[in-house]
Formats: structure tokens, sequence, C-alpha cells
């Protein structure tokens, strides 16, 4: 398939419920409600809603715009963000993890 012809996800998953949920986590370490930012994005509540609960796909614009809200880099919503399968392979090999005895 050509670049830009291949099929995208749609849906959300693992990254949008992670995003979410550090918007979630700046959002209440300021203090603020979901109401308010999402009047300062000119959104309605339960849209914003629905962005930190990871249920629904945030936008890049809106992401970039919210990042501003509250005041963070917009890198910041993706730290410490381990896909599940790199995150397997991290812990494979741990010495905590308890292995399996045959």
């Amino acid at each position: 398939m050509p670049f830009g012809d291949s099929p995208i996800k749609r849906e959300a998953g693992d990254v949008d419920r992670h995003i979410g949920a550090r918007l979630r986590g700046r959002r209440t370490m300021l203090g603020m409600s979901i109401e308010s930012v999402a009047v300062a994005l000119g959104l309605a509540a339960d849209v914003y809603e629905r962005y930190e609960s990871g249920s629904e796909r945030i936008p890049a614009s809106v992401l970039f715009e919210v990042s501003k809200v509250l005041r963070v880099a917009v890198r910041f919503v993706f730290d410490r963000y381990v896909p599940a399968a790199d995150a397997a392979k991290l812990w494979a090999d741990h010495p905590l993890v308890p292995r399996t005895v045959p």
C-alpha cells in the first residue's frame, strides 16, 4: 500500500486511554473541572470527558490546545507510555517476575 493509503485504527485504544489519564491527572492537579477545560477549548463537557476517559480519540489540534490550557508540553501526555507488546518484552526477563516451573 502506498504511503497514506493504509487503514487507520479509528476506535480508541491503549494510547488513547493513557493520554486521557495523563490529561485527567494534570487537570485535577490544577484543580480544574471538566467543564472549565471544555469551555476553554470550546467543546461540550461530555466530549472532553470522553477524551479523558480514553473512549474517544483526541484530535491532534485539540491535544495541542488542551496542552496549552493545562500548561504542559504536548509530549507530557505521552510520558511513561509503553505499548503493551513492548511492556511484555521489558518485563519478560525482569528478575522479580515469577517464572513458571515446568
